[in-house]
């Protein structure tokens, strides 16, 4: 992931990362523990293809057999 930024910015956009990434599991595992379904989606995704996201979104709402 690092080498995705800039040498100067490298380590305090990583640390950013991570710790987003840990807060959203921390959220994520609170929310389903009430019951509720959480979906995530990067915007890069849904530039590339609403398409998809719609349809994981109906889908995530089917009842399950």
């Amino acid at each position: 992931m690092e080498d995705q930024f800039r040498p100067a910015n490298r380590k305090r956009w990583a640390t950013k990362l991570r710790r987003n990434i840990e807060r959203d599991r921390h959220v994520t595992s609170q929310l389903e523990s009430e019951g509720w379904t959480v979906l995530r989606f990067w915007e890069s995704e849904i530039r590339e293809d609403l398409d998809a996201i719609v349809e994981r979104i109906v889908a995530s709402w089917a009842p399950e057999d």
